[in-house]
């Protein structure tokens, strides 16, 4: 990120940091990295995102399908 200003990096960062769903911590040995992870009300998503990847994976041939019409194509 060395060509990013500052100023447009710190106002994402605020955004960010006001979700509730991913929190923040900086390191001082890390300089001004910061570091993201979920927080409990993210994590509580979590088995619903693998719910939606598994149904993803076993509908897959459905989906590419659906496509392939969209473009034009047949399978």
């Amino acid at each position: 990120m060395a060509n990013v200003c500052s100023k447009p990096s710190a106002v994402t960062t605020r955004r960010r940091e006001k979700r509730p769903a991913a929190g923040t911590s900086a390191s001082i040995r890390s300089g001004s990295r910061v570091e993201y992870a979920l927080t409990d009300l993210g994590r509580s998503l979590l088995p619903l995102i693998v719910a939606i990847g598994e149904w993803a994976v076993e509908h897959a041939p459905l989906i590419d399908e659906a496509r392939a019409r969209m473009d034009g194509r047949t399978t």
